[in-house]
């Protein structure tokens, strides 16, 4: 799996309460003439990958979502989500021998119609103690890692 930095969302961000990622992809006005969306997007399918960086002691579950919008927060107005997915406590934690740390939510074939796209966590109980992760849009996930989960 190669990361490519302009397609991180999130580099070991703390997610405590429900937000958006730290970065968002500007995609540029939504269908202008002008939109980088298929430059940056492009045609083939790419899927957003989370790694857990740090333990979340006490988040019982949250969701994450890649969203595209019109306003940079990914919650105004009418986003549209292209996945998401639930991830428990249990899964909630770094590497281990029987398990990898890197998840995948979900796959991204279609254009992004709006002009932001990013990844939206959803925490659905307090957060006593915030755990960080890293999520990225990637061409090709990890293959070689026992445990990857899909």
């Amino acid at each position: 799996m190669y990361l490519d930095y302009a397609f991180e969302f999130s580099n070991g961000q703390v997610v405590t309460v429900s937000a958006p990622s730290e970065q968002v992809m500007d995609l540029g006005a939504a269908n202008s003439p002008h939109s980088t969306a298929d430059q940056v997007v492009g045609d083939s399918t790419m899927f957003l990958v989370v790694v857990i960086d740090i333990d979340f002691a006490s988040t019982a579950s949250f969701d994450i979502s890649l969203r595209s919008n019109d306003n940079v927060d990914l919650t105004t107005g009418s986003p549209v989500t292209h996945c998401t997915r639930n991830l428990a406590l249990a899964d909630l934690k770094v590497a281990t021998a029987a398990k990898s740390p890197t998840y995948v939510i979900g796959a991204f074939g279609g254009q992004a119609s709006m002009r932001y796209l990013g990844v939206y966590y959803t925490v659905n109980t307090t957060a006593d103690g915030g755990g960080a992760l890293s999520a990225y849009l990637v061409k090709d996930p990890q293959q070689n890692i026992g445990g990857n989960v899909w």
